[in-house]
C-alpha cells in the first residue's frame, strides 16, 4: 500500500509540472508573438521612412 501511495504521489507531481510546462510555453509563445508584431510594426514605419526621405531626395534632384 505503501508503494500504491508514493506512485500515486509521483502521477500527481508529474501531471502539476506537465500543466506547469504547458502554461509556461503558453505564455512564451504569446510573448514572441508580441515581440514580433511589434518589430513587424517598427520595421515597415521604418522602411515607410526610408520610403518618404527617397522621394524627397528625387524631388531635390
Amino acid at each position: 500500500m505503501n508503494i500504491e501511495n508514493q506512485m500515486g504521489k509521483n502521477e500527481l507531481g508529474n501531471r502539476k509540472i506537465q500543466k506547469l510546462i504547458l502554461v509556461l510555453i503558453f505564455f512564451i509563445n504569446n510573448t514572441f508573438s508580441f515581440l514580433s508584431k511589434i518589430n513587424e510594426y517598427f520595421f515597415n514605419s521604418s522602411r515607410f521612412n526610408a520610403h518618404i526621405s527617397l522621394l524627397e531626395i528625387q524631388r531635390k534632384v
